[in-house]
């Protein structure tokens, strides 16, 4: 396990979502679709300690889409 890391960057997201409902056939036929995208920057992540010991902290692992 590295050294825990006393500051971190903040993290920063850039999301997107659309979507569309349609009711077809007198409202027989429903359907709905969505659409999702995340785009974050210097993800903070939460790192434990797997010794048991139960301490953790936060770093800034890369990026995650």
């Amino acid at each position: 396990m590295t050294a825990p890391v006393s500051s971190y960057d903040p993290e920063e997201l850039i999301s997107y979502e659309a979507g569309v409902k349609s009711a077809l056939f007198g409202t027989r036929l429903q359907a709905e679709l969505s659409v999702f995208y995340s785009d974050y920057q210097d993800y903070q992540a939460l790192f434990v300690d797997s010794s048991g010991t139960g301490q953790g902290y936060t770093d800034n692992p890369g990026e995650a889409q």
